[in-house]
């Protein structure tokens, strides 16, 4: 439905909740929060359909082409984010051709999206 939104006038229009432009979804530190809600350029509202179209067909894309990843990487992994399910991210490791000495993962528990 959401491609289908994407190609129609609708799709520019604020309508769809998501709980990643929330700023409590992102920091747990209230000072960061603050900073966040403070920033210009930091979007708050609904996303738009042509938004989400996009973030969904990007992060499938990617883990569809998981197995195609073959330099040295550094994974960080917010042990209790609000924004993403961390599954893809978990497959990386396993899936990509980098050799297991040019991967660092770091998972850091209790820490929301913005790390």
């Amino acid at each position: 439905v959401l491609w289908l939104i994407s190609y129609t006038p609708l799709s520019r229009l604020p309508l769809i909740p998501s709980k990643s432009t929330s700023a409590d979804s992102q920091y747990a530190d209230p000072d960061r929060r603050q900073a966040c809600i403070r920033d210009e350029l930091s979007y708050s509202g609904m996303m738009h359909p042509v938004s989400a179209y996009a973030c969904v067909e990007l992060a499938q894309d990617t883990r569809r082409r998981l197995a195609e990843v073959s330099v040295p990487f550094l994974l960080l992994i917010a042990g209790d984010d609000r924004v993403v399910d961390n599954a893809g991210a978990e497959e990386l490791p396993t899936r990509a051709q980098t050799p297991s000495e040019q991967q660092c993962v770091k998972r850091y528990p209790g820490a929301l999206h913005g790390l």
